[in-house]
């Protein structure tokens, strides 16, 4: 469950800049979408949470190209597509509420 003063803008943006499913209303403050078999759910808050409260990791076929896609569409970077110590490649943007969205991909073993 992702929390937002704005719930509605945060459910847009996750289908506008990652391309997640339109979210559908059920409850006046709350809308959900599921995404490869994973709810996404968002709920009407009183506040927003502390930015970078939540970290939210999605595997991707190819770190780069997501990278520019999201950014074309106006995501906010928080860090460029970079490898890891622990072998994988990943890149993060920020939410509306500064929630981070990190998008990786496991590098090929040696």
């Amino acid at each position: 469950m992702l929390y937002a003063t704005d719930h509605v803008a945060l459910a847009d943006w996750y289908h506008e800049k990652l391309g997640l499913p339109p979210a559908e209303q059920y409850e006046e403050s709350h809308l959900g979408c599921v995404h490869d078999g994973m709810y996404f759910g968002f709920n009407r808050h009183t506040s927003n949470p502390a930015p970078g409260a939540i970290s939210l990791w999605f595997l991707v076929d190819d770190c780069d190209a997501e990278f520019a896609a999201v950014k074309s569409r106006g995501g906010v970077p928080v860090y460029e597509p970079h490898d890891t110590s622990w072998g994988a490649r990943v890149c993060c943007f920020s939410d509306p509420v500064g929630n981070r969205v990190w998008l990786y991909k496991y590098l090929p073993k040696e």
